[in-house]
């Protein structure tokens, strides 16, 4: 009886887990680059491109860029808000409806956080509405759900 095992026994289970190492390398790598795409662009002068420039400069950090997307009557206290907004680094916005009604507009998105590591893997979501008014031939933020919940025209 031989025991002795043959070359081509020994290289297949290697072959086998260089291509399974291979493929898992692949699809780690599509992962990445399709999630850290950046959005395509609306058309400017809408309510949807205002929202997505307010929330890609506070994801970025450009607090500037955010705060040109506000409305004038926004209170100074609002404003200050966004230089105490949180971001979580894995948040991604999509933009669901919006519906205009003359210089009024309300814009509703999908704000989803989260990650999906190896051991820590969690995805949370909510809505949020964002409430626009058209002013010096603008559209401006008026209401901002995300990234902070409670400040509106009128309100400190």
């Amino acid at each position: 009886m031989n025991t002795t095992k043959s070359p081509k026994a020994t290289k297949s289970p290697n072959r086998v887990l260089a291509i399974v190492g291979g493929l898992a390398v692949i699809a780690v790598i599509l992962t990445v680059v399709v999630g850290n795409r950046a959005p395509a662009p609306l058309d400017p002068g809408t309510p949807q491109a205002t929202v997505q420039t307010f929330v890609q400069a506070m994801i970025d950090g450009d607090l500037s860029l955010a705060e040109e997307q506000l409305s004038t009557t926004l209170s100074d206290d609002c404003r200050s808000q966004l230089r105490n907004a949180w971001i979580d680094d894995s948040v991604r916005v999509a933009l669901d409806d919006v519906e205009i009604d003359e210089d009024r507009a309300t814009v509703t998105a999908t704000i989803q956080t989260g990650s999906t590591g190896l051991f820590d893997s969690y995805r949370g979501s909510n809505e949020s509405v964002y409430e626009l008014v058209f002013e010096s031939g603008e559209w401006r933020i008026d209401h901002a759900g995300w990234p902070y919940f409670y400040c509106e025209e009128g309100r400190p």
